[in-house]
This record gives structure tokens, C-alpha cells and sequence, in this order.
């Protein structure tokens, strides 16, 4: 999956990364999803204590693997991104974002 870099003002550091694709259905049910019906939004809440339940368990299963993200972590990621139904474009104009343009 690429990550793209976006901005407020398409220009600098890069505030926000954005990335298209299909996310499969087990994993989709744990992440929060922004539905657009008659511009309005509307957001199911991710799952942040299965997915933090998964981290557990596939860092156990991995001899050697230190967890260094906590569930504050797990929480912090699902509260801050993004995934909805949109298109990249729509959902850069519904955020205020630009991609960055690299120079060739």
C-alpha cells in the first residue's frame, strides 16, 4: 500500500498521509468508518479493545517481540485516522488537505 503525503497547503512537511485501497472486512470491523449520506457524516466508532487484544496476542505468538505500543496508543490511533467510503479526493477536500507535490 503507498503512503501519500498531505498537507493544509499541499506545500512542506507533510501533516497527514493518505492511502487508497481495499481493507478487508475483518480488518475493516475494527477500525472506525466515516459514511458520507446527503453530506452528512456519520462515524462508527472502531473496536480499540479487539484490536488491542490482537496486538497482544501476535506479539506473544513472535519469540523475542517486544509490545511497545500501550492501548492509549491503539486508542489514539483509531480516535486520529480516517477511513471512509469516499474517494482520495473527496476525502482530502472533507479533511482540508492537499497532497504534497514532489518535485520530478
Amino acid at each position: 500500500m503507498f503512503e501519500t503525503p498531505c498537507s493544509p497547503t499541499g506545500t512542506g512537511t507533510a501533516t497527514h498521509y493518505i492511502t487508497e485501497g481495499l481493507i478487508d472486512a475483518q480488518f475493516a470491523a475494527l477500525l472506525p468508518l466515516t459514511t458520507i449520506v446527503d453530506g452528512v457524516a456519520t462515524t462508527t466508532p472502531g473496536n480499540a479493545e479487539y484490536l488491542w487484544g490482537a496486538c497482544q496476542q501476535g506479539a506473544a505468538a513472535q519469540a523475542g517481540f517486544v509490545l511497545t505500543a500501550t492501548f492509549a496508543d491503539v486508542q489514539a490511533l483509531l480516535s486520529q485516522g480516517d477511513v471512509s467510503e469516499q474517494g482520495p479526493f473527496e476525502a482530502l477536500a472533507r479533511l482540508g488537505l492537499q497532497l504534497i507535490q514532489v518535485a520530478p
